[in-house]
């Protein structure tokens, strides 16, 4: 019957080293801790709202939990345009919430004070997901004024841009930055590409507008030497607490 121990083995072996490349991260170098980190979180309500994809809802614990880890772990919390001056002698992250969703203020708003975390919400006025709330003048104001945050354009109404014509893509881009500065009375000066999807188009209007950088839904962790296609960290909402410090450091948790 040896040879049924060997075939076991065998078996068992192959698992392992197929559970290890999956998730990876005994094989993939950690990436320098001083190189910028930013993540991309959309909804943080207790569940995800109906039809909402998979994922794209971080649940107030797990999002606690992050929180506590990043500053436990001596991470400077920068919004999105300190991000792109902030010296690169010193662990620091840019924490990035798309779309404006109301449960940024319910759940996101008072886990920054408690943590004194700085955070960045790309705003749009439209939700692609009928019903759920957005973010109100009122309450864009008050995390506005707390110096805590800090808001950047989505475009108006949430548009693919490379989709539109010239003229209507510069629209959207220009009265979603104007509706943001008008309602926080601060500049808008920051982006992220809804759908993630730009070409070299969008980035000249970004430019011409007065928008510092924009940030991408690629995933990586790199120097930043384009301002205005930053990589960001998927804050993938069924991430468990052991895979969160695998994306810090190494940007993924799984191939």
């Amino acid at each position: 019957m040896t040879w049924v121990w060997y075939i076991l083995f065998a078996i068992a072996l192959a698992a392992l080293c197929g559970l290890s490349l999956r998730y990876y991260f005994p094989f993939r170098i950690p990436k320098d801790p001083n190189l910028p980190r930013a993540f991309m979180y959309h909804a943080t309500d207790i569940a995800p709202w109906p039809g909402m994809r998979a994922g794209l809802n971080v649940n107030p614990t797990l999002l606690e939990f992050q929180l506590r880890y990043l500053k436990a772990h001596g991470y400077t919390f920068v919004t999105a345009t300190e991000l792109i001056s902030f010296a690169p002698t010193s662990r620091h992250v840019c924490l990035t919430f798309d779309d404006g969703y109301e449960d940024n203020y319910v759940h996101l708003f008072p886990l920054l004070k408690t943590y004194q975390a700085k955070a960045t919400v790309f705003a749009a006025t439209r939700c692609e997901y009928p019903g759920k709330p957005m973010l109100t003048d009122a309450q864009m104001r008050e995390m506005a004024d707390s110096g805590l945050v800090e808001f950047g354009g989505h475009t108006l109404s949430h548009v693919r841009l490379p989709e539109l014509d010239d003229a209507t893509a510069e629209r959207e881009i220009q009265e979603g930055k104007a509706w943001i500065e008008r309602v926080t009375g601060r500049p808008c000066v920051s982006f992220a590409y809804p759908f993630g999807r730009y070409t070299p188009r969008e980035i000249e209007m970004l430019k011409r507008l007065g928008f510092q950088c924009a940030f991408t839904c690629e995933k990586g962790i790199r120097r930043i030497e384009d301002p205005y296609t930053i990589d960001r960290l998927s804050a993938h909402g069924e991430m468990t607490t052991w895979q969160f410090p695998l994306v810090l450091s190494r940007g993924k948790f799984k191939i």
